[in-house]
């Protein structure tokens, strides 16, 4: 297995460099493949002490990004940017790319796969467990890869529930992947490399959990997506937010009515997912974390409130294509912005 290209050997030692993150390296890409690291540094920084300090010290960057790579042969992974032709397509087509870099251990499939991500709460009520097992049973008979946070609750069901039936399955770590040895995500990692899966990471190797992955993790995983379905949700849940999230993307969410049922069994549980499918788009903005001026974005909020929606959910997918590319044309550089 090839652990990295050479184009993307160039990006994570570009990636050392304090200031240069997905924007940069996204904006710089002709330069990366055509310069050494420390040109083009040099070219978008222009020559001064500070870059003259940066270039002085490049051998630590090159030592940061060996000591990477003797890892990933070490724990076999992979690194891959996106100049690579395995990354997936939806982290490019997008508004923003957040990631230049992802660390890869097991089997992603082909770059054009659509992924769905199942979200819901980690404590549940015993209805929407059925709800989330039925949901995920359909995207993968609609052949989608579900794509999930290595999280317990209705994410771990859609993990399990996709497995069952001869689904693929992508977890992304909010840690590096050395993280599939902490017990906290250890036995959910397993099941997915064990099952044809992957586990991707955004993060060094041996980076460790903090108050801002999770966030990141998220989004990350929002943007492998092609669409997200809320199973259930409670009041000012981060679920919530990734929700609105999703919608800055552009991209169709689908939101469970609550039935009687789950009111009953638990209603604090539901009572967000409550607020998207019921209330009035002031309430549902603010629920969703979004502006006023956000409003048009809940065009592509779908209720599902029985399986005889399951065809309205297939003809919007059905509609729904990207076309935005972040990468730029032949002729394209932005060096006079940085």
């Amino acid at each position: 297995m090839d652990t990295i290209s050479d184009i993307t050997y160039k990006i994570l030692v570009l990636k050392q460099v304090k200031g240069v993150g997905a924007g940069r390296i996204i904006n710089n890409i002709h330069a990366i493949i055509h310069k050494s690291p420390e040109e083009v540094i040099a070219q978008f920084r222009g020559y001064n002490f500070v870059t003259s300090q940066i270039l002085n010290e490049f051998h630590h960057y090159y030592q940061i990004a060996q000591k990477e790579i003797a890892y990933a042969k070490k724990h076999d992974f992979k690194i891959i940017s996106v100049l690579d032709p395995e990354y997936p397509g939806n982290l490019i087509k997008q508004k923003f790319i957040y990631n230049s870099l992802l660390y890869v251990k097991g089997i992603l499939p082909k770059p054009d796969k659509n992924y769905v991500t199942i979200i819901g709460n980690k404590k549940h009520t015993p209805t929407s467990e059925i709800i989330a097992k039925r949901i995920t049973e359909r995207f993968v008979g609609m052949d989608y890869s579900i794509v999930c946070g290595v999280e317990r609750g209705i994410q771990e069901i859609a993990q399990y529930s996709a497995q069952r039936v001869g689904g693929h399955v992508v977890g992304i770590l909010p840690c590096g992947l050395s993280g599939i040895n902490n017990s906290k995500y250890h036995e959910l990692s397993r099941n997915i490399l064990d099952n044809g899966g992957a586990l991707i990471s955004t993060y060094k190797y041996e980076q460790g959990l903090n108050s801002y992955n999770p966030a990141t993790r998220d989004n990350t995983m929002l943007a492998f997506s092609k669409t997200a379905v809320l199973i259930e949700s409670a009041w000012f849940h981060k679920d919530l937010a990734n929700i609105g999230t999703m919608l800055k993307l552009n991209r169709p969410v689908f939101v469970v009515h609550p039935l009687v049922k789950q009111h009953h069994e638990n209603a604090l549980y539901c009572y967000g997912s409550n607020i998207l499918t019921t209330c009035p788009d002031n309430e549902r903005l603010k629920a969703l974390n979004l502006k006023k001026t956000d409003g048009t974005l809940l065009k592509n909020l779908h209720v599902l409130r029985s399986y005889y929606d399951y065809p309205m959910m297939q003809e919007v997918l059905k509609n729904t294509h990207f076309t935005d590319n972040l990468l730029p044309e032949d002729d394209y550089c932005m060096f006079d912005d940085m």
